[in-house]
């Protein structure tokens, strides 16, 4: 029971989050849409950035540090949850100033259902 009140209050609050938010990061876009092909661009699930929190408060808000640090210009299209092979990830949408939508995974199993 306790399990399922956390998925649904993590449900709640990813859904309060997708609406539209404009950041400006000073960072160049046509970079950042072409990221560098490192183990964590985010572009995938096998390059998810992993984020290393222990709650989900400071896990969350390390997502989006990581995104305004890459991305500049974008605005939150939306926001899903997917597990594979036993790990949690958010999937975050965003537009880019150019209208280009990208697609961010984050490996969020470290903090995730953690209060």
């Amino acid at each position: 029971m306790k399990r399922i009140f956390a998925v649904t209050l993590f449900a709640v609050f990813l859904t309060a989050c997708s609406g539209s938010k404009k950041t400006t990061a000073n960072t160049n876009t046509e970079t950042n849409a072409t990221a560098a092909k490192g183990t964590e661009d985010g572009l995938s699930f096998e390059t998810a950035v992993v984020i290393h929190e222990k709650h989900e408060g400071p896990g969350i808000d390390a997502e989006y540090k990581w995104i305004k640090e890459h991305y500049s210009g974008y605005k939150i299209k939306g926001q899903s949850l997917n597990t594979v092979n036993k790990k949690w990830y958010d999937i975050i949408t965003i537009e880019l100033s150019n209208g280009k939508d990208v697609k961010l995974y984050f490996d969020i199993t470290q903090f995730y259902g953690k209060f």
